[in-house]
């Protein structure tokens, strides 16, 4: 496992956090352990695998519609549960993009998280890691 820590979007500065019940939302970063997230990397991708919560121990997941949300039961490689990092290692972004869907992680300043196709300009598409990268 490698730790991520927050994982705080450049467009809005909140943090993806997570609740036990399975909602997924951006709030204000402020060291609660809702905010902290490792990945469970997955086959020879080293960039690829589990984003698990620390607090609630589950996966993120998304569904084809764009809604984003987690889930109790972590499988590598499984449906919809593999993010890919793509790191640009010039400016430490990272887009988080759902293997399944190929839809990226998006966040809004009203705090709410989807899934959307990549716009690799759109700031609410961009995130960066506390405390690690991919390069």
């Amino acid at each position: 496992m490698r730790a991520v820590g927050r994982s705080f979007n450049a467009g809005t500065d909140l943090c993806l956090a997570a609740k036990s019940d399975g909602t997924v939302l951006a709030a204000p970063c402020d060291g609660q352990n809702r905010q902290n997230w490792h990945l469970r990397l997955g086959g020879p991708d080293r960039q690829a695998g589990n984003l698990i919560n620390d607090q609630t121990g589950q996966c993120l997941d998304s569904n084809p519609q764009g809604q984003v949300f987690t889930r109790p039961v972590c499988r590598i490689r499984s449906s919809r549960k593999t993010w890919i990092g793509l790191e640009s290692c010039t400016t430490g972004v990272v887009w988080w993009e759902d293997e399944a869907t190929l839809r990226f992680l998006t966040t809004y300043a009203d705090g709410s998280v989807d899934t959307q196709p990549q716009r690799p300009t759109h700031t609410l598409q961009q995130w960066y890691l506390g405390g690690w990268s991919f390069c």
